[in-house]
């Protein structure tokens, strides 16, 4: 366990302790509770704590004023009514002048994981996204897992990645072999826009992983027709995927032959005018 420690804010003395989770349940209905626990602040001014939630890294949504706990020597507190996902938090220190310290050290836990059946699968590696004009291309390793499946990618454009295989919109489920390299192509997307990506690797038993992120901004080039684009998978040759650089291959070809039909029209219009007499 990491103990940190977060920075001051004016007009409080006291520091936060580090966070940590005592216990974790999470109900079969995928709505759970967090019972968090962490190291005691010793000044003599302290009034109560504060936890800070949500669902992206470093992004708290949610405050629940915990006060002083019960047992102030090990503070705890629970928080509930939580739905399926991936949710961070983090804790403050309130003292009785109502300053409030920085924030102590990030803990997360995914809610919805008890309910499922055997440990969660390895996540996928070297997750990348790589931007070429319009088109952003994704590029992984499958985890080594004897009962690898596949990989589900979703992604979102509000600066925050999907936290559940259910959670943005679908990419695709890219059914492969464990250690496989693989790559797709994400098309026909809006310029200046972020596109964030989440990769979930699942098992024979349906279990998925959460922990895989990747993200890439396309180029602006004027907005794409056909809204949220569209995917095309480049299938792996010899054990190696297919990406930006074939690709751009292509682009270069179909640029020499549109240059040759270009220039044959001009020739065939410069014999015309040769052809045009005066009587």
């Amino acid at each position: 366990m990491h103990h940190l420690r977060a920075a001051k804010r004016q007009g409080f003395i006291g520091w936060v302790p580090a966070i940590f989770f005592m216990a974790w349940m999470a109900a079969p209905a995928m709505a759970g509770e967090a019972i968090l626990s962490w190291d005691p602040n010793m000044e003599a001014d302290l009034a109560g704590y504060k936890i800070h939630y949500g669902t992206a890294p470093g992004s708290y949504s949610q405050t629940v004023d915990v006060g002083l706990t019960p047992s102030p020597a090990t503070p705890t507190a629970t928080v509930a009514n939580l739905l399926e996902g991936t949710f961070y938090f983090a804790v403050t220190a309130i003292n009785i002048s109502g300053s409030e310290s920085g924030f102590s050290n990030e803990v997360s836990k995914a809610v919805g994981v008890a309910a499922e059946t055997g440990p969660l699968p390895a996540d996928v590696v070297n997750f990348k996204a790589e931007p070429l004009g319009q088109t952003i291309y994704l590029s992984w390793t499958n985890p080594s897992d004897p009962d690898f499946v596949g990989v589900v990618i979703r992604y979102r454009t509000d600066g925050t990645y999907p936290t559940t295989e259910t959670d943005g919109s679908p990419l695709g489920d890219f059914k492969s072999l464990p250690d496989q390299r693989m790559s797709t192509a994400h098309t026909g997307l809006e310029g200046g826009v972020l596109y964030s990506y989440s990769a979930f690797s699942y098992n024979a038993q349906g279990v998925f992983s959460r922990t895989a992120h990747a993200s890439a901004t396309a180029n602006v080039a004027g907005a794409a027709e056909g809204g949220g684009g569209g995917c095309a998978m480049v299938t792996p040759k010899n054990g190696k995927s297919g990406g930006p650089g074939e690709a751009a291959e292509m682009v270069a070809v179909a640029g020499v032959i549109f240059l040759m039909l270009l220039r044959k029209l001009a020739a065939r219009i410069r014999t015309g005018f040769a052809e045009v007499k005066l009587s």
